[in-house]
């Protein structure tokens, strides 16, 4: 998100808006460094406690500093909230956010989200691939509805375990040790998902947008 704020966005001067946890910090940790690093800088960091719904005090604040984007961290909740009572307060900047990708975000704020940016993993229910195409099947069959990312990533997580189980058999320690070893493996959420030493998941992210209550591919 940093790298598109700075490369594609042109942005150079930015508000955090993170919650008060490690959720929060952490990616907001990243965000500083790597925007910092590219040359752009971070104005303010401020924190919200989760569970806040509201948020006009500390919003109002961020009228006194000259910024070009505001990134904001959070669950979809809590940032439908922040989001509506941005308009609300008429401040025009361009919104940054971690993955929004959830119809509560629409259901809490309405149109206000349109327009901003979120990175999100790459799920297409009606591209051309067979593992695909079968998931989105048994899903609708199943469900009677078309499966969103989240049936996709629990989808996924299921055949990785199972993969790391047959490799390494059912001992907690050699499961994480087959997990932490997977590279490339061909998932129905993503082109391929890897692990790094940490257990971080590695994978290829879209940028998406809002657009008419709709989330919308802007940037591969």
């Amino acid at each position: 998100m940093a790298k598109y704020a700075y490369d594609k966005l042109g942005l150079r001067n930015i508000i955090v808006f993170e919650t008060n946890e490690d959720y929060g910090s952490g990616f907001g940790s990243v965000f500083k460094t790597t925007f910092e690093k590219m040359g752009g800088k971070i104005i303010l960091i401020e924190k919200y406690n989760q569970g806040d719904t509201e948020f006009r005090t500390q919003l109002s604040k961020f009228k006194v500093y000259r910024f070009d984007g505001i990134y904001v961290i959070g669950v979809p909740n809590e940032v439908g909230n922040i989001l509506k009572q941005v308009r609300e307060l008429e401040i025009k900047t361009t919104f940054l956010m971690n993955n929004m990708e959830n119809p509560e975000l629409i259901i809490t704020a309405g149109n206000a989200p349109e327009g901003i940016f979120f990175p999100a993993p790459f799920f297409d229910p009606d591209i051309d691939k067979e593992n695909v195409k079968h998931f989105v099947e048994s899903y609708r069959h199943r469900y009677g509805d078309t499966p969103d990312l989240f049936a996709a990533n629990g989808y996924d997580a299921v055949y990785i375990i199972k993969y790391a189980i047959r490799k390494r058999g059912y001992d907690g320690y050699q499961i994480k040790k087959a997990l932490y070893s997977i590279k490339d493996f061909p998932t129905v959420s993503s082109e391929r998902i890897s692990f790094d030493e940490n257990g971080d998941i590695i994978q290829p992210l879209v940028i998406k947008t809002v657009k008419n209550g709709e989330f919308v591919i802007v940037s591969q």
